[in-house]
């Protein structure tokens, strides 16, 4: 139930940092512990993640995009508003990212 934690949980830094570890699907089963425990207004977020983490299973990892851009690259086509296109929306200068001019901007299904 700590805030902090659940803010971590649903970075972009901590996504990409299992994503590079190998460690999603570990990654999905904080996710839905997080979902039980979260207050209501986080939820969306924690569902925006795990929808996140679940569509992008085939193309990130070690094995697959072994670059740590690649999960803020795939978070940025995310809607504006998600937390998961905020987030990566800060380390835009850190990588030559690209924009999506006709990205959704509604959460699709997984």
């Amino acid at each position: 139930k700590d805030p902090a934690a659940i803010q971590y949980l649903i970075s972009i830094e901590y996504i990409a940092a299992k994503a590079l570890s190998g460690g999603l699907h570990n990654l999905l089963r904080e996710l839905a512990d997080a979902q039980v425990l979260a207050p209501e207004d986080v939820k969306r977020d924690i569902e925006c993640v795990a929808r996140f983490v679940g569509k992008h299973l085939g193309v990130l990892g070690p094995t697959k995009l072994p670059i740590q851009s690649a999960a803020f690259q795939l978070a940025l086509q995310e809607p504006d508003d998600t937390a998961l296109c905020k987030s990566a929306s800060r380390y835009k200068e850190k990588f030559n990212s690209m924009e999506w001019p006709n990205k959704p901007q509604r959460l699709g299904s997984c």
